[in-house]
This record gives C-alpha cells, sequence and structure tokens, in this order.
C-alpha cells in the first residue's frame, strides 16, 4: 500500500508528523455532512484531507485541514471541473483553532533522522510522545528510537507513556476551565458576520461553567446559527447539561429547520441518560424534521444510553417502538438485544401488548438479538407469526425464531402455515432457516412442503436438506424423482447439489447432474459437479444410452470450452456406447470448436472410433494453428492407422507446422504407412531448414526400418537421389537399423 501522508503537530520547538490520524469532529457531529472529502486526489492520501494541529500549554487543538470535495462521479472518475476546498471554516465555522475536546489517546511525533539513514528510510532519532484526554495533554515524553524503527510502524507509544505515567505522575484531564467572559452578552447580540464568527470560535471553548448562559439564550434566541451552535455547546458538556434536556426538546419542537433539529439531537445525545425520558418523544419529531440525516446523531443517543444497562431498557423499548421501519429502530434492537436475558420480559410484555406488525417486527428483532436466551418467547412469536399480515412483519419474526431456534416438531405447524401464505423469498428463506433449527427432526416436515410448494419453496429446502449431509438420506428419492421432471434451472442447480452432498447413489447423482446441465449449464455447480460425474465414470458407472445422448446434446449447446471438454472426457471414458452418438453430432455440428471437442472425445475412446480417422483428417488440413494440430494428431494417434489416402493431406499439414511436437508426432503416423512413406519421409528432410524437423524426421525413418522389411529397397532407391550428407546418413542409419 503506498504510504500515506499523515498529519502535521504544531509544537513551540517545530512541526511534526503526527500519528495516528484522528477525526475531525466528534462522533455524531452534525457537520460531519460537509465532510465529503474526495478521495481520488492521491494513492497516498485516502482519507482526502491533512489536518493540522497544535498543542499550546496543556491544550490540542485542530489548527486547520485541507481537502476537496466529492465531485458526484464517484471514486473511480476524475472530473475536469475545478474542485470545491473543504476547510475549517467549512466545517467547523470558524477560522481560528478549535480546541480538539473529542480526542483522547496516545499522540507520537517522529523527530530527527537516525545517523546513517535517509530521509527517505523515514527512520527518526526519537519520538515525541503524547496522551491526551478529552483534548488535554496530561503526559508527555520523549523516547530515543533505539530500535530504528521507520516512523509508522512505531507501537511502543502506549507502553512507554504507562510506564511514565505510573513514574512521574501526569496533569488532571478534569480540570473545569472558567466561565467565558461575555458570553452571555454576545449570545443575545451576535448580529452580523464577525460577531458571529466570535461566537462560533467562543463556543467551541464553552464549557460546564457556561451552562446558565447557553440555557438562557436557547430559550431566548431564535436565530438558527446560535441555536446549532449552543447544541453543539450541551453535547460537549455532556451529561451536567441534563438540566437543559426540558428546554432542548422545546426547541426541537418549536423548529422546522433540520439543521437546528439536528443539533438539538446531537445535545441530547450528549446528555445521555440523564436525557432519557425525552428518548421517545425526541425520536419522531427528529426524523420529521431531517429524515435520514439525523441517523448520526441518533446512532450517538442509543450508544451513550447502551451503557446504562437494564435500567433504561423501557427507554430504549419505547424508542425502538417510536421509530419503527427506520434504521435506527433496528440500532436500538441490536443494543437491547446485547443486553441479554433481562432484556426478555420487559420485550416479551411489549410483544404481547404491541397491536401493529411494524411494533411486533422490531420487537421480534431485538428478542432475535438475544438469541436461545429469549427461549420464553418463542411461543408468542410463532403467534405473532400466524397473525402476520405483512410481509417485512413475518421475514422478522422469522428471524428472530431462527436465532431463538425451535423446541420440537410441534413449532412446525406456524412455519407451515406461512409456506402456504406467502411468496416472497425473503420471507420463505427465513421459514426454511427457522424450521432447520430442528435439523433432521424436521426432515419430515420439509419433504412434504417440497413435494407441495412452488419452485421457490424447493429451491430453499434442497438446499437445507444438502446441508444436513447423510443424515438427510431419506430425501434422496423425492429429490432425484424432483430432478427427473423438473427443467427450472435454479431448482435444478439445488437439486444437484443436494444429492451430491447427502451422497446419493453414484446413477441417481449423475441422473440428476445431466438434468442440471441440459438447464443450468452455467450454474454454480458446473465445477465440482463435472468432477464428480468424472469421478463416477472413473470408478466404474456407466449410463444408459439416452444419458449418453443427453451428454453429447449438451456438449453441443454449451457456449464453455472448459464445460466441453470435460464432457469430452467423460464421453471418451464412456467409450464405445459414446462413438454413434458423437459420430452423429459430427454430422450435425459445424462449429469449428465443438467438432475439435467431439474430435478430443473420439480420440479418447481410440481404436471403436476409427470411423471419424476421415473427419479428423479433413479438420486437421483445415487446422489453422499448432494447438489445434496437435490435438488432432495425438486423436488420430488413438483411433488408428490411417490409410495411405491422407498421406499426402498429412505431409502438408507437417510442413505447414511450425511446433516440434506436432512434427515428431506426425512424423509417426507418416512412419505407420510402412515402406510406401520412405520416398515422402526422405524428401521432407532434404528440404528441411530447421533442426527439429530434420530430427522428427529421422525418428521417422527409424521407425520405419525398425517394423516394415519391406522399406530396404525404398531406402536403397531413395538415397541415390539425395545429395545432402545429413540426408544421406539418416538413410544409412535406417538401413543399419532394419531388419
Amino acid at each position: 500500500m503506498t504510504r500515506q501522508v499523515p498529519d502535521r503537530l504544531e509544537l513551540d520547538t517545530g512541526s511534526y508528523f503526527v500519528y495516528p490520524g484522528y477525526p475531525l469532529l466528534p462522533p455524531g457531529h452534525p457537520r460531519w455532512d460537509y465532510c465529503e472529502f474526495s478521495r481520488t486526489t492521491s494513492t497516498a492520501n485516502y482519507r482526502g484531507y491533512t489536518a493540522t494541529w497544535s498543542i499550546a500549554g496543556d491544550q490540542l487543538a485542530l489548527q486547520g485541514f485541507g481537502g476537496e470535495a466529492e465531485d458526484g462521479f464517484g471514486p473511480s472518475v476524475r472530473s475536469r471541473r475545478p474542485r470545491r476546498l473543504i476547510g475549517l471554516l467549512d466545517v467547523h465555522e470558524v477560522d481560528t483553532p478549535v480546541p480538539a475536546s473529542w480526542i483522547s489517546g496516545d499522540l507520537f511525533c517522529p523527530s530527527g533522522r537516525a545517523e546513517g539513514t535517509g530521509w527517505d528510510d523515514f527512520i527518526p532519532e526519537e519520538f515525541l510522545l503524547f496522551r491526551v484526554v478529552r483534548g488535554r495533554v496530561i503526559v508527555r515524553m520523549s523516547a530515543p528510537n533505539t530500535g530504528r524503527v521507520p516512523d509508522e510502524y512505531f507501537r511502543d507509544a502506549t507502553a512507554l507513556l504507562d510506564r511514565f505515567a505510573a513514574e512521574e505522575g501526569g496533569s488532571d484531564p478534569d480540570t473545569a476551565p472558567g466561565p467565558i467572559e461575555g458570553l452571555g452578552e454576545l449570545l443575545c447580540d451576535s448580529k452580523g458576520t464577525v460577531a458571529s464568527r466570535r461566537l462560533a470560535g467562543l463556543l467551541w471553548h464553552a464549557g460546564a461553567a457556561d451552562l446558565g448562559a447557553l440555557v438562557t439564550a436557547l430559550t431566548s434566541t431564535q436565530d438558527r446559527d446560535v441555536l446549532r451552535w449552543i447544541g453543539y455547546a450541551l453535547n460537549r458538556i455532556g451529561p451536567d447539561a441534563a438540566a437543559a434536556a426540558p428546554d432542548l426538546m422545546r426547541a426541537l419542537t418549536a423548529t422546522d429547520d433540520a439543521e437546528v433539529a439536528g443539533a438539538m439531537a446531537y445535545a441530547l445525545a450528549g446528555i445521555g441518560p440523564a436525557a432519557a425520558p425525552v428518548f421517545a418523544p425526541m425520536i419522531p419529531l427528529v426524523i420529521a424534521r431531517c429524515g435520514r440525516r439525523s441517523d448520526r446523531q441518533l446512532e450517538l443517543f442509543v450508544d451513550n444510553l447502551e451503557p446504562a444497562g437494564p435500567p433504561v431498557l423501557d427507554v430504549l423499548i419505547a424508542g425502538m417502538l417510536a421509530a419503527q421501519a427506520t434504521k435506527i429502530a433496528y440500532d436500538i434492537a441490536i443494543a437491547i438485544g446485547g443486553m441479554g436475558l433481562p432484556a426478555v420480559l420487559p420485550l416479551y410484555a411489549a410483544l404481547a401488548s404491541a397491536d401493529e406488525d411494524g411494533q411486533r417486527s422490531v420487537l421480534a428483532r431485538a428478542l432475535g438479538r438475544v438469541g436461545p436466551d429469549a427461549g420464553m418467547a418463542l411461543d408468542l412469536l410463532l403467534d405473532r407469526l400466524r397473525q402476520a399480515g405483512d410481509d417485512d412483519a413475518r421475514r422478522d419474526i422469522a428471524r428472530a425464531v431462527t436465532e431463538i431456534g425451535l423446541r420440537s416438531p410441534a413449532d412446525l405447524s406456524a412455519l407451515r402455515e406461512v409456506y402456504r401464505a406467502t411468496d416472497d423469498v425473503y420471507v420463505l428463506r427465513q421459514i426454511t432457516a427457522a424450521a432447520a433449527t430442528l435439523g433432521t427432526e424436521a426432515l419430515g416436515f420439509f419433504l412434504e412442503e417440497f413435494e407441495a410448494g412452488a419452485p421457490a419453496v424447493r429451491i430453499l429446502i434442497a438446499k437445507v436438506l444438502g446441508d444436513f449431509g447423510k443424515e438427510a438420506a431419506a430425501a434422496v428419492g423425492v429429490l432425484a424423482q424432483a430432478a427427473a421432471g423438473s427443467t427450472d434451472r435454479e431448482l435444478l442447480d439445488a437439486l444437484a447439489q443436494a444429492l451430491g452432498k447427502i451422497g446419493a447413489p453414484a446413477d441417481l447423482l449423475f441422473t440428476a447432474r445431466i438434468m442440471a446441465l441440459r438447464h443450468a449449464r452455467n450454474s454454480s455447480w458446473d465445477g465440482d459437479g463435472l468432477i464428480g460425474m468424472q469421478k463416477a465414470l472413473d470408478e466404474g458407472l456407466r449410463p444408459p444410452e439416452h444419458e449418453v445422448q443427453e451428454l453429447v446434446a449438451v456438449l453441443i449447446k454449451s457456449w464453455d470450452t472448459t464445460v466441453k471438454r470435460q464432457i469430452g472426457s467423460m464421453l471418451g471414458t464412456i467409450g464405445k456406447p459414446a462413438v454413434e452418438p458423437l459420430l452423429s453430432a459430427l454430422d450435425q455440428v459445424q462449429h469449428a470448436e465443438t467438432r475439435s471437442v467431439i474430435f478430443y472425445a473420439l480420440g479418447l475412446i481410440g481404436e471403436p472410433a476409427q470411423a471419424a480417422i476421415d473427419e479428423v483428417v479433413i479438420a486437421l488440413s483445415k487446422a489453422d494453428n499448432d494447438r489445434l494440430r496437435l490435438q488432432l494428431v495425438d486423436d488420430l494417434i488413438r483411433m488408428g492407422q490411417p490409410d495411405e489416402r491422407h498421406m499426402a493431406t498429412l505431409v502438408d499439414v507437417l510442413v505447414r507446422s511450425s511446433f516440434s511436437p506436432v512434427w515428431w508426432r506426425l512424423g509417426i503416423v507418416l512412419a505407420g504407412f510402412g515402406a510406401p512413406a520412405v520416398i515422402t519421409l526422405v524428401q521432407v528432410l532434404d528440404h528441411a531448414s530447421e533442426d527439429g524437423l530434420c530430427a522428427a524426421m529421422e525418428n521417422a525413418l527409424l521407425e520405419v526400418a525398425a517394423n516394415d522389411a519391406a522399406a530396404r529397397a525404398a531406402f536403397l532407391a531413395a538415397v541415390r537421389h539425395v545429395a545432402r550428407p545429413r540426408t544421406k546418413k539418416a538413410i544409412q542409419v535406417s538401413l543399419n537399423q532394419s531388419r
């Protein structure tokens, strides 16, 4: 990965790179909406911006940052239009340093350059280390780079700071600043750009000591910007701002401005559990004004309530019901579910009294997140599943049932009703998953529903039965029968895979796979399925005649060369019974690639396929590349020796080739003609300029001499008509070899 450009930290002693990179804003802050940086400016800057920080006294501050706004064309397109720059003024609305009160962690800065290293080694002489708590530096030290570690790979900062703090101590991070002088007056009179900007800057510094001035202004000002900035400040003050919660709710109720509403929600989220009573009533207000733009603030509120545990369960449940069918409802469900067993009884009570599918849906989500510990709610969930008239609710309740798990086959009746009541594939998938929690105890149920179900149901059930493996052996007959009578691509795909996983008898599995291959040729099972078919044939399976014909038909229709050749290998293994269907296919097929695979299959069959020799020779004469020539020659050799009328064609193929393996193999074929081939082989050798071709012809002549006693006369006749020494020597060696 390209080395990323780090941020910088300004100190009294100079400017340094600083690691790691921290965020520009606190979590959930509404101004994140203005941080849509382009990430296409450089591979060395995937964040899309770089920032400058500073430490003055014990305060960490954000000095500034710069990046380009995303242009709307997406990350893969670089627009030629000028890009809009984003900086501190655009996001934080000030042009002065911002106290980084949202940052807590350990920082380190590489300093100097280790002796004997270059600037591009990035190995510093030492590291400057800082521990920051809520924007205040409480420990600082320096450490020599004794291990000569490159800057960005330094991992010892925390351990070193821990040791230093234990020995030397550190400053108190909770020292509260006093009130900001003149803040109250400025809040009441912030007209004009300069005054507004100054107020925005002061409010970044506001703390608990300024709470009175902030609450007074919150109830009196109508300025939307001031209201926003007060909301941001109250969030930062946190639980100490609990007294402001009623006024924040009044401001939220009164405004129709989305940004003001988001700021009020952000303030309440920062107050946390102390603002729990307003959590549920605020959610519909915020969603109505902000829509999805408020997700960050509502999620922050949930995150801040969650650590309070069971005491806020009723608050979270009420909020979840108020937010039903939104993302935040599901975020709350996850938080509630994470509390485990204590959440079950309150959720059960809420589900029992809920009379709308939307409410039941989110409550079921939360119970599902609890998992098996929510078993006491299973009967109620199954009852609500029967009653649900909405597929979304059915899906969520069924998912909860799956996550909790069924107890006995008696629980399946509710699932059966839903199988018959919906055709929504997502609901069916969840119902199937729920039934599968019983394992093979649900086998009879699955077989009944399989036989009664539409293809969508059958596909899902077949996949589950396959996952049961050998324990679902009782399903083999039903699945095989379904495969034999189906033309549905996805169903055949699922059936073939299921039968394979269950371990069906080889003949049944082979038949199912042929059907799947016919109708689902490009499905996901092809690779393993074809290998399995070949393995079955290698182990002795021989399919009936009609299945051989089916395989040939699939070979002809398939567009995938790899699949074609795998089927060709299968037909070659089947042997003689595949010859007639393959020869018939040759008469019908003109597609060159398909014909070459048919020749490949016939070549694997060998001598029983001799009737194809003429067609192979014709194909050889038309072949325009040595790869195909080599395959066809190999096929020809396995089928048997062609007759002499093909000799001239084969010689023409040989001299047109430039590939040594073709020369050697065709030389062997020509040698098979015996004495009649001697003159032809000698002529090729006498005119050959390639050493490889010469060697192949010399080998062919030796083969003739070794296998045909009548060739001696042909050698003696040929030697009188050649002048090339190498040719004469080859003839002499052959004569010495002859019998």
